[in-house]
């Protein structure tokens, strides 16, 4: 049985990383940009699917952040996030009440939007990560 660690490839993309957020910041910038950009388009997608209601601003909430630094760890990082207010109640579900005395009838249905396109993007933004990191090896 043969064993390959990857754990020094790993480490060695993380540095090269590093490399292109300290060397090329524009660069970065762009591409992190895009990348919002590219999931921010899939959330929509997916929420038009999903959430059969058209009522309320729900689908036009739906924005890309700015390009920032995490403090963590020091890379860049943008997110994607549902600026209305009920956004919580479609994306996790609520109790459905009634308006007299407060009984509760029912649970709307959580629809988890944000979560599952963010984790159906993770491949695709690996498979970018990988390019984006043979371009700076190229111009390096």
């Amino acid at each position: 049985m043969i064993s390959i660690n990857t754990r020094e490839l790993d480490l060695f993309t993380e540095e090269l990383l590093n490399i292109a957020n300290k060397q090329m910041p524009k660069k970065t910038r762009k591409f992190m940009n895009q990348e919002g950009q590219k999931l921010k388009k899939q959330t929509k997608q997916r929420a038009k699917q999903n959430v059969k209601k058209k009522t309320g601003n729900y689908l036009k909430s739906i924005k890309k952040g700015k390009v920032y630094i995490y403090s963590g760890n020091g890379a860049f990082s943008v997110r994607v996030y549902g600026a209305a207010p009920h956004t919580h109640l479609i994306e996790q579900g609520h109790n459905i009440k009634n308006k007299k005395d407060g009984v509760v009838l029912g649970r709307a249905k959580a629809f988890y939007v944000l979560d599952k396109s963010a984790r159906e993007f993770q491949s695709e933004f690996e498979k970018d990560i990988e390019n984006f990191i043979d371009e700076v090896i190229d111009e390096l």
